[in-house]
């Protein structure tokens, strides 16, 4: 969530404390001045009042949780998402444009890796990745993969993604390291069929994501990888460098 961010159960439950304190203004008003009225103001007004209390009540106790977890997202939200993101470069980005740069011969295209960064989690599930691939072949690409013997390490699948004819593939890599944040969206804000909070879970998941990206190209830059690595994501549009729309 953002640090400024309001939910939309505050926003409603703010409006609905205006709506019934204006109600029992105006019925309290009405009572005093002995204006005819088609209920009987007194009782009315009193019950306005107990359930204005109540709503506000509620609506502070609320904010005061979304407050507290705010509070303690902002104390780790950075830890996580830099964790994985650093590992992620470290071990696997950095190696694999390193063995592939070995590998390139004078005068070729250097390589390029594409990293896909999803808006959502889910889309690192195994059935979206694979309904991702079939869009890429649906374009007329053809996907494969090979493995990297890294100096350091185990050695590592690549996917490749290249045009009938061409000779030298792109490279593309899912980063389901990202998957990890899954469970701790879920350990942060458990889903429960009589809560609110699902805006909160994608909102979570979003910033979680939107943190990693960010660590992951400040490090691609900070190694000298950035020619070498991009970003794309859903809509696939680093396939239009390759001559497609």
């Amino acid at each position: 969530m953002a640090k400024h961010q309001t939910t939309w159960v505050e926003k409603a439950g703010t409006a609905l404390q205006v709506l019934l304190w204006s109600a029992t203004f105006l019925a309290g008003v009405a009572w005093l001045v002995a204006y005819p009225l088609p209920f009987e103001a007194e009782p009315i007004t009193v019950l306005l009042g107990l359930v204005s209390v109540a709503v506000s009540a509620l609506v502070g106790s609320y904010g005061q949780t979304i407050r507290a977890r705010r509070a303690e997202f902002e104390a780790e939200r950075f830890t996580m998402p830099d964790a994985l993101a650093y590992g992620y470069v470290t071990n696997f980005v950095e190696p694999a444009v390193t063995r592939l740069l070995r590998a390139t011969e004078p005068g070729e295209d250097p390589p390029r890796l594409f990293i896909y960064m999803p808006r959502e989690i889910s889309e690192l599930d195994p059935q979206s990745i694979e309904r991702i691939l079939a869009r890429i072949r649906g374009r007329r690409f053809s996907t494969g993969a090979v493995t990297l013997d890294f100096v350091e390490g185990r050695a590592r699948d690549v996917l490749t993604i290249m045009r009938s004819g061409e000779k030298r593939p792109w490279y593309f890599d899912f980063p389901n390291t990202l998957r990890t944040l899954a469970a701790l969206v879920e350990f942060k804000l458990p889903s429960h069929a009589d809560s609110f909070n699902e805006t909160d879970r994608k909102a979570l998941s979003r910033e979680y994501i939107e943190r990693f990206d960010a660590e992951v190209r400040r490090l691609l830059a900070a190694k000298g990888l950035a020619e070498n690595v991009e970003m794309t994501d859903a809509d696939l549009g680093f396939l239009r460098a390759k001559g497609t729309a």
